[in-house]
């Protein structure tokens, strides 16, 4: 069953997870609060929401953006992927925000499942899929300052950011 599992060494070459910049300009207007307490930024859902519907015009089918559990908003990608979106800072017009891909698909589906692709085919449709956000971030919400990193560097990076804080 072993090679049916992504191994740790993917997380290290595949760029799954983005920082990028978004003028609020360009997005529907920014509610200052959310109805749900445990939802504050709205920014993130109406980002993720422009990205799905890019997605979905290219043929990917991805599920519907909502507000996710301990995150700012969730979408799922067929489902052997899970994006999550959180919005690190709103400051002088511009939404900074955080961008993890990852596996989402449990090891009873894989074990059931025999149309599951390969590792390398599974690495490669991910890969894949990480540019068609990348392409919908910039031509959708316009975002700028698109910086896709490896598990491995934004992990690094943001446990630097929480011991600066």
């Amino acid at each position: 069953m072993a090679k049916f599992q992504v191994s740790r060494s993917v997380f290290d070459q595949v760029r799954t997870c983005a920082h990028f910049r978004v003028n609020e300009k360009f997005l529907d207007a920014v509610q200052t609060q959310s109805k749900a307490k445990s939802f504050r930024r709205p920014a993130a859902l109406d980002i993720l929401r422009r990205v799905a519907s890019g997605l979905r015009q290219t043929g990917y089918k991805v599920g519907d953006p909502k507000p996710g559990k301990g995150c700012d908003a969730v979408l799922r990608w067929n489902p052997l992927i899970t994006v999550v979106l959180n919005v690190a800072e709103r400051k002088g017009g511009i939404v900074k925000c955080d961008l993890l891909t990852f596996r989402s698909r449990s090891l009873l589906n894989d074990f059931f499942d025999r149309n599951k692709p390969t590792e390398a085919q599974f690495t490669e449709q991910w890969a894949g899929f990480c540019l068609a956000i990348d392409k919908q971030l910039r031509e959708s919400v316009r975002a700028d300052s698109v910086t896709w990193l490896t598990r491995k560097e934004a992990e690094s990076q943001w446990s630097a950011a929480v011991e600066s804080q």
